[in-house]
């Protein structure tokens, strides 16, 4: 019996911690609020090579989402000046704020505000800049395939801590 009564008095001071912290919380004003650890941290994004399968598949994906889940994408490479232009062009429309365009892609991660990569390349490309994106401190989405041949893979796996 003594058990049961403890259960009970455990289950009812939850409740009560639990209604007071929610009670609290609804009383936060957006100053307090902000003042959370990553409560308004945005994931700003590059994208590493600009095809038509980002800017036909990607984007829209991103754009139904990235609000809401406080993404934005903030600069462009592509070592082709035409491919790096129109997607500056386009994701400026899209996104409607400016986009850095970069030459290559350590002029991008030098860019410290970018926190992950689109890897929007080549097949025969995808393994190797997702480990150079990786090996500079950015999280990576990559398109499949991953990598072509198994050396690719495994340099892939070897490097996944960014080592």
């Amino acid at each position: 019996m003594q058990q049961q009564s403890s259960r009970r008095q455990f289950i009812k001071q939850t409740a009560l911690t639990g209604a007071a912290t929610y009670i609290s919380a609804l009383g936060m004003s957006a100053t307090s609020y902000r003042r959370i650890i990553g409560a308004n941290d945005r994931v700003n994004v590059g994208v590493v090579g600009f095809s038509d399968r980002h800017k036909d598949a990607h984007i829209p994906s991103f754009l139904a989402s990235n609000k809401e889940l406080n993404f934005d994408i903030i600069a462009v490479s592509d070592i082709w000046k035409y491919k790096r232009e129109a997607g500056q062009a386009y994701l400026k429309g899209k996104l409607d704020h400016d986009i850095k365009a970069c030459m290559n892609n350590d002029e991008l991660y030098n860019i410290k505000d970018v926190d992950a990569v689109f890897v929007s390349t080549a097949d025969f490309q995808h393994a190797y800049h997702c480990t150079e994106a990786v090996k500079a401190g950015r999280d990576v989405y990559c398109e499949k395939p991953l990598a072509e041949t198994m050396e690719d893979a495994r340099m892939v796996l070897k490097n996944r801590e960014g080592k």
